[in-house]
């Protein structure tokens, strides 16, 4: 019975408040994960899988100047795998208008992985050297 308290007082002492408020030695700092954000992430992710792919088309006066950008494509998508809801976020304003008509043209497979009400984020980069110069 005496080890049992003993036992039960040792742990109560490494429990106690003053242990807790104390750093953690350095090993366990280190190794430790960072804090969860107080911002949660939002539930949107790229779609796994487009029946019709989105096929940006690149804005001549940007590819006449050697203009790249790229953009994030926020969508939600209908019962049939159509884009809906389109809001393009590009670094250029030139690429906007490019990369909402290639998202509103894209059809996504529906199945289990894609349920409409789906939201999803699509990364386009428009670089001017994966492209071909326009035709004077």
């Amino acid at each position: 019975m005496m080890r049992r308290a003993c036992l039960a007082i040792s742990l109560l002492a490494a429990l106690s408040p003053a242990s807790l408020a104390a750093e953690p030695p350095a090993a366990l700092a280190v190794d430790s994960p960072p804090p969860p954000s107080d911002v949660p992430e939002p539930p949107v992710a790229a779609p796994p899988g487009f029946r019709v792919p989105p096929r940006p088309v690149y804005p001549v006066e940007a590819l006449r100047n050697d203009i790249g950008g790229r953009c994030m494509v926020s969508f939600t998508v209908n019962a049939e795998g159509v884009p809906q809801n389109i809001v393009p976020d590009c670094d250029h304003p030139v690429f906007t208008a490019p990369a909402r008509d290639a998202v509103a043209a894209a059809r996504l497979d529906m199945g289990a992985e894609v349920q409409a009400g789906d939201v999803f984020r699509l990364p386009l980069r428009f670089q001017p050297a994966d492209w071909d110069s326009p035709q004077d």
